[in-house]
Parts: structure tokens; sequence; C-alpha cells
């Protein structure tokens, strides 16, 4: 469905994908990234309880830049697409202080 519903927009080559489990007592502060050379990347997610997470929040801003927009785990089957290093953009992800943020990461070339 990402693919079809993107692939009106832009051309893709490829696309990868994992699967995040990040949740208290067993996570840490992302750091910021770019995600290199690719075009697009995205969440997914497939977290069912995101009123009961602490933390774990998407952070995104322009490389280089202090103020940041937050994000906070969206329900479950929630797309978020994002620019990445191609378009001077990086985005890192908040350390899960309470539950667990369950999330499908992807990126598209």
């Amino acid at each position: 469905m990402i693919f079809q519903s993107l692939s009106k927009f832009i051309v893709i080559n490829n696309t990868e994908h994992i699967i995040s489990i990040r949740q208290e007592g067993q996570d840490e502060d992302g750091i910021w990234h770019d995600d290199g050379s690719r075009e697009l990347a995205f969440t997914l997610s497939l977290t069912t309880n995101p009123d009961q997470i602490e933390g774990g929040n998407l952070l995104l801003r322009k490389k280089g830049e202090v103020n940041f927009h937050r994000i906070k785990t969206p329900t479950f089957g929630t797309v978020t697409i994002m620019k990445t290093g191609q378009d001077g953009y990086e985005h890192c992800v908040e350390k899960v202080t309470k539950g667990k943020r369950i999330i499908c990461a992807g990126w598209i070339n």
C-alpha cells in the first residue's frame, strides 16, 4: 500500500524496512541521522496502545538547526513519511521511558 501510494509521486527503485521495538528499561535516546542517500523514509505504527507510552517521540529537523518538530508515537496503522539527507533533513527517536513502541521503519531509493 505504501509503495503503490508513493509511486504516484516518485520513481521507486528499491524499498527496505525493519521492525523496531523500543521499550522501557531496554532503550536509549537515538542519535540524529539523515538516512544517507535514500530519497524518503517512513514509519508505519504497529503500536496498539500509544497513549500508554512515555518518550519514544520521533524528532525531525533541518540539518544543523536547533529547533525540531516532535511527533508522538501514532496510533496503529498511521504512516509518517519524511524527507531524508538528500533534502537536508535528519531525525532521531527519543528514549522510551514507559511502555512499548513498535513500528515498521522503511526507506525508499
